[in-house]
């Protein structure tokens, strides 16, 4: 192809990019690349595409290999090769030495600086983040984005009631930004301000319908808000994780007892624990865990509908006002893969040390089993791993006084039953703690130094289960204090069983 005629192929990509068409941007992009493999300035503007679409393993792949060949844009496509990194939230330490390059080259690009911040701030160097972040609000102290991040770094340094303050008056300078609104929801839920939180926590389904066109929520029938129920069919909708959709099912006696039909859609696994709870009228979900399931709204006659976690918000719920868990629980019994657990006088310990890798958190909340073997020193204990699927030798980094059951299992019901059968569970802020609190089971909770907004802070107790017991760690990313407190506690619990 003449040379003009791929100067007019990339400029109605670039077109087609500034105008917002990124499909076919995209499409327009590939063309010139094949064409002219080297061409880097499509290359940037593709992994910048990529990333507006959230392809952002696609857009690191590509940048990375621009960055490698370019000359003339370096600077351009180092640029973008961090941003997609930071979009990923990948190899941190990588993004932090780009952005200081770049910063270094430009330190009064604001840009640059800000992204500085934000890199430092994911490799959890939060106090060289927060400085930046101070010499940034002092050239622009009306940057919502910049107390945004600096109230972040506030909550995880455990000073929340400045992170509070601080997200606050980001919120007060731009009201209508839906991702400050929900950063304030959550510092305001986590030190109990419930009744001021629960109207901004909507803001996570606008977040949610941007991010994943979530069509779950695209109800043409009324969002509930408190209005009557009697003699009304109400459509819940799960959402959010499997612990998520477990500790708000406390709310159906109450929601039932207002007058109201009640249907419920709801992931596979939680359909299983609740398939024979009476106050559920009609339960939609998965045949199958697999299964993708998709939602026609016109197909299930309802006069309102909720999302399940907005229900707190339609009853203007007060922390000392919390139902107490589900009781209707189904456990499954009698699956092909059941290991039986024997009566015996010792105590009885399940232990899960990892969540949902995809989870946002997931690097702080999760813990390595080698951090729980000084367990498996104390006398007169049996141990059951409770955790989902261990990885190869997982296990034996604990000590062989523990039995797989995690294993055997197929779903949460089945789990249920293994966690009826145990004395105590202990495990990271994850689903197999909700399921056992709201089972009546002790269980003890290990929770990073800022943990999620539900346990709020400093407490050792939690409202919503009041048979769970509460271990946080004392400084970031150090568990060794909360695991001996843990420790401490199970040489106690064994005098009562000796005894």
């Amino acid at each position: 192809m003449p040379p003009q005629s791929l100067n007019q192929l990339f400029q109605s990509a670039l077109q087609a990019h500034q105008s917002n068409q990124i499909n076919t941007a995209i499409e327009l992009y590939h063309q010139v690349l094949e064409i002219f493999p080297n061409h880097i300035n499509a290359s940037i503007n593709l992994g910048i595409a990529l990333c507006h679409q959230q392809k952002t393993d696609d857009a690191i792949k590509l940048l990375e290999q621009t960055v490698s060949i370019s000359k003339e844009n370096y600077h351009l496509a180092l640029y973008n090769y961090g941003t997609a990194l930071l979009l990923n939230h990948q190899d941190q330490a990588k993004t932090v030495n780009i952005f200081l390059q770049l910063y270094s080259q430009e330190p009064d690009n604001n840009d640059i600086h800000y992204k500085l911040a934000v890199a430092l701030l994911q490799n959890s160097e939060f106090r060289d983040a927060l400085n930046h972040l101070k010499i940034l609000t002092a050239k622009e102290p009306k940057n919502s984005l910049f107390l945004k991040e600096m109230a972040f770094i506030y909550e995880q340094l455990g000073e929340f009631k400045t992170g509070l303050e601080t997200i606050k008056q980001a919120h007060q300078l731009s009201p209508d930004n839906i991702n400050i609104q929900l950063n304030y929801s959550i510092a305001l839920l986590r030190l109990g301000f419930f009744e001021l939180a629960w109207p901004l926590y909507e803001s996570r389904l606008i977040i949610e319908q941007k991010k994943y066109g979530d069509k779950t929520r695209l109800f043409s029938t009324p969002s509930w808000k408190g209005e009557s129920l009697q003699q009304k069919t109400l459509l819940i909708h799960g959402e959010q994780g499997l612990g998520d959709n477990i500790q708000y099912l406390r709310f159906f006696p109450l929601i039932k007892s207002l007058g109201a039909n009640i249907i419920f859609i709801c992931p596979y696994e939680i359909a299983l624990l609740i398939k024979n709870n009476p106050l559920i009228d009609q339960l939609i979900s998965p045949k199958k865990p697999t299964i993708k399931f998709e939602i026609q709204p016109s197909q299930i006659p309802h006069d309102y509908q909720t999302p399940l976690m907005s229900i707190p918000f339609a009853l203007s719920l007060k922390q000392q006002k919390t139902p107490p868990p589900c009781k209707n629980i189904q456990t499954l019994k009698n699956f092909k893969t059941r290991i039986s657990i024997p009566t015996t006088p010792l105590l009885k310990v399940g232990l899960c040390w990892r969540g949902n890798p995809k989870h946002s958190n997931d690097r702080n909340r999760s813990i390595h089993i080698s951090k729980l073997q000084t367990l498996s020193t104390l006398a007169n204990i049996r141990f059951y791993s409770l955790q989902f699927q261990p990885q190869n030798n997982e296990l034996a980094q604990f000590s062989d006084n523990i039995v797989d059951l995690g294993s055997t299992v197929n779903n949460m019901a089945e789990t249920a039953h293994y966690i009826n059968s145990l004395d105590l569970i202990i495990s990271v802020d994850t689903s197999i703690c909700h399921l056992a609190g709201t089972l009546g089971k002790a269980v003890w909770i290990l929770l990073p130094f800022c943990s999620d907004w539900r346990w709020l802070t400093k407490t050792s107790e939690t409202f919503w289960y009041p048979t769970a017991k509460l271990f946080r760690q004392r400084t970031y990313n150090c568990w060794d204090t909360a695991i001996e407190d843990i420790k401490q506690h199970l040489e106690i619990e064994n005098e009562k069983v000796s005894l």
